[in-house]
């Protein structure tokens, strides 16, 4: 399993667009998004970074069956453009349980 932790924040081509522009934009994103919910990809939460403490708007953590959907989810944000509209960071790792983390510590030290 993959989890992926993501802060974007608009790029100037984002706010030169009309707000029915930006509407009509984010209607074509989220029919693909919707897909990927529907193929076992979960958005664990999302919501607006609170102002001051990162130079990033927003942020979602999303969970992935395996590196291959994660793969494909990020093709697909390329493929919508976002990377126009929005400057994006993440964090991917491979998600283990605190028993799987607290048993590899103890077994090599």
């Amino acid at each position: 399993m993959q989890v992926v932790v993501e802060l974007w924040k608009g790029r100037p081509g984002w706010f030169e667009r009309s707000l029915a522009e930006r509407a009509a934009y984010l209607e074509r994103v989220v029919p693909a998004i919707r897909q990927f919910l529907v193929d076992g990809v979960e958005l664990l939460a999302i919501g607006a970074a609170e102002p001051g403490r990162t130079d990033y708007a927003y942020w979602a953590i999303w969970r992935f069956p395996d590196q291959d959907q994660l793969l494909d989810f990020t093709h697909a944000i390329e493929n919508v453009g976002w990377h126009t509209y929005f400057e994006r960071v993440n964090v991917e790792v491979e998600a283990r349980g605190l028993d799987e983390i607290l048993s590899s510590r103890t077994n090599s030290g």
